[in-house]
Formats: structure tokens, C-alpha cells, sequence
């Protein structure tokens, strides 16, 4: 089941939908770009259920980083990806 239809389905739920992002880890020797602490993403989704959000960006920059990537004609992005 995709994150959207999970969404759709909880909807009247009032269940939290969807959390998008990258965590670091303890193993890892360096962060990746664009990763979040678990303090950082708590905070986050915290925040997202005080205003009712539906969709939680940790971090937020992610959140334009994929409107951009969903804005890209998808031959472009096809290309990109090889």
C-alpha cells in the first residue's frame, strides 16, 4: 500500500498520515545530505500534529527538494536517473 492511499484510508482516523525523510543512524560514519536526528524528526512530527498537517518534511528543506523533483517532466527525470 502506497503512503497516499494510506493516507486516504485514515483519513477520518484522525491517525497521523505520513512522516518523509532521511534519519541518521548510529552506525553511520558520516550523515547523509538532508538527514535528520531522531530529536530533529520528533520535533517535526510533533509540530505537524499541533497543526493538523497531513504531511511532516523532516527536515523541511526536503519538501521543496521534492516539489522540484515532481515538477521535472518525467523524460528528464528517467534520463537523470541512469
Amino acid at each position: 500500500m502506497s503512503s497516499p492511499e494510506l493516507a486516504e484510508r485514515t483519513r477520518s482516523s484522525g491517525v497521523p498520515r505520513l512522516l518523509y525523510g532521511w534519519g541518521r543512524t548510529a552506525s553511520s560514519s558520516a550523515p547523509a545530505p538532508l538527514s535528520s536526528t531522531p530529536q530533529e524528526v520528533a520535533r517535526a512530527v510533533t509540530s505537524g500534529l499541533d497543526h493538523d498537517a497531513h504531511t511532516v518534511w523532516a527536515p523541511a528543506t526536503l519538501r521543496w527538494l521534492m516539489l522540484a523533483v515532481r515538477l521535472l517532466p518525467r523524460p528528464l527525470f528517467r534520463r537523470m536517473r541512469q
